[in-house]
């Protein structure tokens, strides 16, 4: 009966979306020369089904729901026209190439549009009323013990394969920094530097480097199962059911990602995981503020030891923080005692760290190359693209804060895709080639960049078509589809590693493991779990949802990951390691909208 009706529901319209889908992208094909994937095939056929099942539940469209479909699907419709376009020839060029590509982004706009209406109201249009209580706590019955050693055996085997971690091109600079004549450098978090240090020297006690680095392998190994053992628990109190509990194990076990990411002993891989833990006690402090009316202090107390972890794992971090606690002093005001009690201590202790002990260690501080980063890379374009615009004072303020000649950025090797070819000349990095430490005036470093501001200013004013070019380029992969979400890369090739630093690896598995992972992100359906752009229009979905709820809890919950999403827009490069925190709690946002616990004001 149920499949009878579901077959009658198959309208016409869904019908005519499905061959206008499957049009849009045999278009596309022709006017790209590119040859039509075979999943797109899959996704025309199952496009029409796929509606009419979901509108079966759907209610009645409203004018703001209406608005905000449109501006989703115009969204939309750019990153996929201007992301492939970016991704061919740098530029918008192909975009305005002819009229057809123009007509054809209009006709993706529409189909978008539909597409998210009719999603977002049968997902979502089934609003909760206020002041009701939306979830019951589902406990599984297996002990959290059994989840803990199913989470790590399955890790196990990853480890064995990599022996003894995983280690990227940032852990081994961050490492070698405590080579013999190098200088101490918080350009990575220093105490993640001083964790890998420590256990390497643990290893060459026990005879050999690599068994230390196993070792915290296998201590992180240890955290992350645990970590995933909270996460389930915490589902439980939101409401999902024991059937769903068992697809977030299975998930989070056998998805190879995971593992993996269980391994990766450098600061991204640290962070991943106190990111989720951090969502995770936030989340779990806010369900009992909801069901009991306070705050657990062992809860409280994790959470705040989870803020700081995730203060020392990366530089970021600290704002997180910062924001967050804001936030959860206007939405909660009753509780600020309990808030005050939890942020607080936590950026002392940071301050403490960085203000107070790095400089008595003479560990010197990161510099400003890094937020200065994408600037530089809008004014090099610029000079690159217009150089007979650029006045005298531009070019002396630009080569004023970096150490190269404007004239020849491009044979400085200008890369559109990333920073670093032109924010590694910054003159008043403190550290130089790792081995000296640069000693400048700090009034000279300020007063040239508030010089470089002002000329930037200019520059930008004049060219902002340019200067948004170069960020577009460089976020382009967090928007559109350029590549897989997780690749393992060698790093015996960096130049900074010392011979002392290393130690055994087993290279040989790097290829076949990457041809996994772009098998995998070319299935159908799978490709939404391997491709970090997905993971970007997740959130923004997300975001666009519960602004619409006006759900305060889960915006205040989901805070630092929406500020993670928010800086793509200055990134210095589309890298996957950015993304990782996205792809963790991407399951627990996705059981919130389905098992709200407080749905705020709503009509």
């Amino acid at each position: 009966m149920e499949a009878r009706r579901w077959l009658h529901g198959i309208r016409m319209e869904h019908g005519l979306l499905a061959v206008l889908y499957l049009a849009v992208w045999l278009i596309s094909g022709h006017l790209t020369g590119e040859p039509v994937p075979k999943r797109c095939y899959i996704y025309a056929l199952l496009l029409a089904p796929l509606l009419a099942a979901l509108q079966t539940h759907t209610r009645y469209a409203s004018r703001r729901m209406w608005a905000a479909s449109w501006v989703l699907g115009l969204f939309f419709a750019l990153c996929s026209t201007w992301g492939y376009s970016l991704h061919e020839t740098c530029s918008l060029s192909l975009c305005w190439a002819t009229l057809s590509l123009f007509v054809l982004w209009v006709v993706k706009t529409g189909v978008y549009a539909y597409v998210f209406h009719t999603v977002v109201l049968c997902a979502f249009s089934r609003l909760p009323r206020r002041n009701e209580t939306y979830s019951k706590p589902v406990r599984w019955s297996i002990s959290g013990w059994r989840l803990f050693l199913l989470f790590f055996c399955c890790r196990l085997p990853y480890l064995i394969a990599y022996y003894p971690c995983l280690f990227d091109y940032d852990g081994a600079v961050s490492l070698s920094s405590f080579g013999q004549g190098r200088e101490l450098y918080d350009h990575h978090p220093f105490l993640v530097s001083c964790l890998q240090k420590s256990f390497f020297d643990i290893g060459q006690w026990l005879g050999d480097a690599s068994l230390g680095m196993a070792l915290l392998s296998l201590l992180f190994m240890a955290f992350a199962s645990l970590v995933l053992v909270y996460m389930v628990r915490v589902c439980g109190r939101l409401g999902a059911s024991v059937a769903v509990q068992k697809v977030l194990v299975a998930v989070y076990a056998v998805l190879p990602l995971f593992p993996l990411v269980s391994i990766y002993v450098t600061k991204d891989g640290f962070f991943t995981y106190f990111i989720l833990l951090y969502v995770l006690s936030l989340l779990h402090l806010l369900i009992a503020l909801h069901s009991d009316g306070h705050l657990p202090r062992r809860i409280l107390l994790l959470h705040g030891v989870a803020a700081l972890l995730l203060c020392l794992s990366r530089h970021q971090g600290i704002y997180f923080v910062v924001a967050q606690y804001a936030v959860c002093l206007l939405a909660f005001r009753r509780s600020w005692r309990a808030w005050t009690a939890a942020y607080l201590p936590v950026v002392g202790a940071y301050l403490l760290v960085v203000r107070g002990l790095y400089p008595a260690v003479g560990v010197a501080p990161s510099s400003k190359h890094e937020m200065l980063g994408t600037l530089f890379q809008q004014s090099a374009l610029c000079f690159i693209e217009y150089p007979g615009e650029v006045t005298p004072e531009e070019r002396v303020a630009l080569e004023g804060v970096l150490d190269m000649e404007t004239d020849t950025l491009t044979l400085q090797g200008y890369d559109y895709h990333v920073t670093d070819a032109v924010k590694g000349h910054y003159r008043y990095k403190p550290v130089v080639d790792w081995s000296v430490r640069n000693r400048f005036d700090p009034d000279e470093e300020r007063q040239a960049v508030v010089r470089y501001l002002h000329s930037y200013a200019t520059t930008a004013m004049r060219r902002p078509g340019t200067c948004a070019l170069a960020s577009l380029n460089l976020m382009n992969g967090f928007f559109y589809n350029t590549g897989g979400l997780f690749g393992i890369e060698s790093w015996h090739d960096c130049p900074y590693l010392l011979p002392e630093y290393r130690f055994a690896r087993r290279d040989v598995l790097y290829s076949p493991t990457n041809r996994l992972f772009d098998w995998l992100s070319r299935l159908p359906l799978l490709e939404f779990l391997f491709a970090k752009c997905y993971y970007t229009w997740l959130y923004i979905f997300c975001f666009a949802v519960l602004l619409y709820r006006r759900d305060t809890v889960c915006l205040t919950v989901f805070l630092p990951l929406f500020l993670s999403v928010a800086l793509f827009l200055v990134s210095p490069t589309a890298t996957y390691r950015y993304s990782l925190p996205l792809v963790a709690c991407a399951a627990i946002i996705i059981l919130y909208l389905k098992h709200p616990f407080y749905a705020g004001k709503q009509k």
